[in-house]
């Protein structure tokens, strides 16, 4: 669908809009094809603002026009143009700026435009269309294709080949290597970590929430995200935007900690450039997890968060009363029900002990335990304490003879 804008432009010959010698009015429609990218979420026609810049032959720049509000939106501005002399045209739409620092042409291709923050798309995406070469003639309008600087990513989940009794539960779904700006002329990609956002576009609880409700039985409904173009050379994970889900999970043995997540990290691109995003282009993306939804290592799967389900149990040995003598060593230490909870071996208290000088200790690899080489009679208390869903502790008192 045509964007039909008619934009004000004083040219060269052009005085107070009225066209000179060897002009010629026209309309100016910025065409954004049929994109992949629309959605309501903005609208994906929406326009608050609009840069126009035009170029001579030689390609420096004649006029600049920035122009903003309601009438940018739905109205129709005339366009003055020489008849015959060749110029390029810059359309920048959606920049909520007015374009600095573009002087000529090759400034033109070599700008980029910069987000302040991820989804700083409330006026509309950003989008840019140009025109190079071109002679105006006596023809009733200039189409400038025009295309959005940023992709649309629209994800779900179908769950219909999980286990019975396994619960996935979508808390965010959001942008990593989120890319801060993107060249008006593309390919556009970043080439370091510093051109992207600490936390990318992210879409949280509520906003998350179609992904946990069913749109068709276990499949859910549709979480569309959005990023500049990040379309990179060469696959290189440091810089390659990628969608990440966390998601709490419960079954029949299994369950994610408080406050920690299952997490689901793949990337975008297809055929010839797997790590790369296109502008202006949809990617449609189904993840369906299988059996225990568990399946995967590492960074694409991430279950550092899940942890065994069911009564947790701490068990102290040898036992909670250690009768021992200076000169000793005792080692003590403690078995997890389930071995990966959360553990404190109680640090404060064996720091206060070897300062009133009962013991030095060393704690074991897996911090689970402690040996205590034994300095002076006297008592002490060695105190370990286990998290969910263990949610419980053990002591043991130490009785030190002469």
């Amino acid at each position: 669908m045509r964007a039909k804008l008619l934009i004000l432009l004083l040219f060269l010959q052009a005085c107070q809009g009225v066209p000179g010698p060897g002009t010629h009015t026209v309309y100016a429609v910025l065409d954004y094809g049929k994109p992949p990218t629309r959605s309501a979420d903005p609208p994906g026609e929406m326009i608050s603002d609009v840069n126009l810049l035009l170029f001579s032959e030689d390609g420096l720049l004649e006029t600049r026009l920035y122009m903003s509000g309601p009438e940018v939106a739905g109205g129709t501005f005339p366009l003055t143009l020489p008849l015959t002399l060749r110029c390029n045209i810059l359309a920048a739409v959606n920049f909520g700026y007015a374009l600095e620092g573009i002087d000529s042409w090759d400034d033109a291709l070599n700008y980029r435009f910069r987000l302040a923050y991820p989804d700083e798309y409330s006026r509309g995406i950003p989008a840019c269309g140009m025109l190079e070469d071109f002679v105006p003639g006596r023809n009733p309008e200039i189409v400038i294709p025009v295309r959005r600087l940023m992709s649309r990513v629209d994800v779900n989940i179908d769950r219909r080949a999980l286990d019975d009794g396994v619960s996935i539960k979508v808390r965010s779904i959001g942008i990593g290597n989120c890319p801060r700006s993107a060249s008006l002329d593309g390919p556009s990609f970043i080439s370091s970590k510093e051109d992207t956002f600490g936390q990318g576009f992210i879409k949280a609880y509520g906003a998350a929430d179609a992904l946990n409700r069913d749109a068709s039985p276990g499949v859910s409904g549709t979480v569309s995200l959005y990023l500049l173009e990040n379309r990179q050379p060469e696959p290189d994970p440091t810089v390659c935007s990628y969608v990440e889900i966390k998601a709490e999970y419960l079954s029949a043995t299994r369950v994610t900690r408080p406050d920690e997540y299952l997490v689901y990290r793949f990337y975008l691109g297809t055929g010839d450039n797997p790590l790369g995003v296109e502008r202006n282009r949809l990617y449609t993306i189904t993840v369906r997890p299988e059996g225990d939804g568990l399946s995967g290592e590492g960074w694409r799967v991430d279950k550092s968060g899940v942890t065994s389900f069911g009564p947790g149990r701490i068990t102290l040995h040898p036992s909670d009363i250690i009768s021992c003598r200076v000169g000793d060593s005792v080692h003590i230490w403690a078995d997890l029900e389930p071995t990966d909870a959360p553990f404190d071996i109680g640090l404060e208290e064996l720091e206060e002990d070897r300062e009133r000088g009962l013991y030095d200790y060393t704690i074991d690899p897996d911090g689970h335990g402690v040996t205590l080489s034994l300095k002076a009679p006297g008592t002490g208390i060695v105190y370990f304490q286990a998290g969910w869903p263990v949610t419980d502790s053990a002591g043991a008192l130490i009785v030190i003879d002469p």
